[in-house]
């Protein structure tokens, strides 16, 4: 008799967990389906082939190498959604806007100018690569962007580390499962949990993207997920090589956003009022390099930044031709900053080769 009060009542707990499971289920759906309802697609089909080659950011592979796993507390215990409020610390330009403030999604997202979400619903479904507003709204970074589920376990942190004008905000979803992975028989049970960060970098404007773990799971959302940003209109994006839509796994990988704004070598700002052309040369560098300024240069200060947002090096002109010593720098690249005493600024890329 006792065995079959035992059976029938692990048989009532078990009905018990299968239907809150599947109502858990059901109700993702049509949370996702009201929020596709109410945010028609952007049709993005002709810049899917071409979006990688526009010229705002370039996407490269850095060494995996990861802050610490904490900070202020936002986004905790709750299934899709968005974070109150974030103070950044520090202007950042994002596609060519400035932001002091941003939201982060508990699906792994950070997202600019669209401050009216804060404790909304943040859409878990991934099935349309970027750039779109399909899955999620334009302004966004996928740090990755994968169904994760804060109110299983884990932690979604903020931190401001770092002194001006060399800050960087770090973002970190720590020991994150994926939707319906609480044990053996979930949907995902098993699958490793996520652990990642996203940082924001003062003056240089980088997004890095530090991943120990995000995993796939095929028999949810197919798996999917993205790495990438995407602009305003949701018309550009741009990916790391395999990180846009698909079931891919990353461990121990990290890539960085660099705006191309950093990126030029030659290019006009204003000084004393004046249309000015700057060069830098040779780049890249070994033991010098050469500044040239089509004005007189008096009191323009050039600046050298690592890829942290280090100033290693800083001079001030005194003519139109000013030569920096660089041969004690490491090999690598670097961020140069041209300011006129007018306050312009213009920011190059440089590469350091001795």
């Amino acid at each position: 008799m006792k065995t079959h009060i035992t059976l029938f009542i692990s048989l009532c707990l078990l009905s018990t967990i299968v239907f809150a499971q599947q109502s858990r289920i059901e109700q993702k759906f049509k949370e996702a389906a009201a929020y596709k309802a109410a945010h028609p697609q952007t049709n993005t089909s002709a810049q899917k082939t071409t979006n990688i080659q526009a010229a705002s950011y370039s996407v490269t592979s850095i060494t995996y190498a990861p802050y610490t796993y904490t900070g202020t507390a936002c986004s905790v215990g709750v299934d899709d959604i968005w974070s109150p409020v974030v103070n950044i610390g520090f202007v950042f330009t994002f596609f060519g806007d400035t932001f002091s403030q941003c939201l982060v999604g508990s699906n792994g997202q950070i997202s600019f100018g669209n401050l009216a979400n804060a404790g909304a619903y943040d859409g878990w479904p991934c099935t349309t690569p970027l750039p779109s507003t399909t899955d999620m709204p334009g302004n966004m970074i996928c740090c990755p962007f994968r169904d994760i589920d804060p109110a299983l376990s884990g932690n979604v942190y903020y931190q401001l580390l770092g002194t001006a004008p060399n800050r960087y905000m770090v973002v970190t979803w720590d020991s994150i499962p994926l939707f319906d992975n609480s044990g053996t028989g979930t949907t995902c049970g098993g699958t490793p949990y996520s652990i990642f960060q996203c940082v924001l970098y003062e003056t240089t404007n980088y997004i890095d993207v530090i991943i120990k773990n995000s995993y796939s799971c095929s028999a949810w959302n197919t798996g999917y997920g993205i790495i990438g940003i995407q602009n305003a209109a949701a018309t550009i994006a741009y990916c790391p090589p395999g990180r846009n839509l698909g079931a891919w796994t990353a461990t121990n990988e990290a890539w960085r956003f660099i705006p191309d704004s950093a990126c030029g070598y030659t290019t006009g700002i204003k000084a004393n009022n004046q249309q000015t052309t700057v060069k830098v040369y040779p780049n890249p560098a070994t033991n010098f390099i050469q500044v040239s300024l089509a004005g007189n240069g008096e009191n323009t200060s050039i600046e050298i930044y690592n890829t942290i947002g280090e100033c290693v090096r800083r001079q001030t002109a005194t003519s139109s031709n000013c030569q920096i010593n660089v041969a004690d720098l490491s090999n690598g690249v670097y961020i140069l900053n041209v300011k006129d005493n007018a306050g312009s600024v213009i920011t190059k890329k440089l590469v350091i080769n001795n």
